[in-house]
């Protein structure tokens, strides 16, 4: 009886700790991805809550870090920009991952020419209860 209950315990122990360090997971920004292989000067600041600016210079030869990022992106399931809007939706690209309790939006705005890019990132959490409550994180 007693070797079930330790058994249990630790069980319940490890749900904790997987429950955490997913939920540390989901709540960490993900900039990292949106710097490209030849990038330089590489700064990344918090504009607000749920907003951060990824900004670096790009000289090297080829594709531009647009093209690079692009790429790098679709391959990652993000959804690419809408052409059929607005002109200012041409350079948002969008991700969701969705959960039981509700769905954790990521917006890139690419910004910037063939040299500099500025990267804005949006992140929030939708949840499903109460309908149409979001929080930027």
């Amino acid at each position: 009886m007693r070797r079930r209950s330790l058994f249990g315990a630790v069980a319940l122990l490890l749900l904790a700790l997987g429950c955490g360090v997913g939920a540390w997971q989901a709540l960490q920004p993900r900039t990292a991805a949106f710097v490209v292989p030849g990038a330089s000067q590489v700064q990344v600041r918090r504009a607000s809550d749920g907003a951060r600016v990824v900004s670096y210079d790009f000289a090297a030869p080829g594709d531009g870090w647009d093209t690079l990022l692009d790429r790098r992106l679709r391959a990652a399931r993000w959804l690419p920009p809408d052409f059929s809007g607005a002109p200012a939706q041409f350079t948002i690209y969008t991700y969701v991952n969705m959960y039981w309790f509700g769905e954790i939006w990521e917006q890139a705005n690419l910004q910037g020419d063939s040299r500099h890019a500025r990267i804005i990132l949006h992140r929030w959490l939708r949840l499903r209860w109460p309908p149409g409550y979001s929080v930027d994180f």
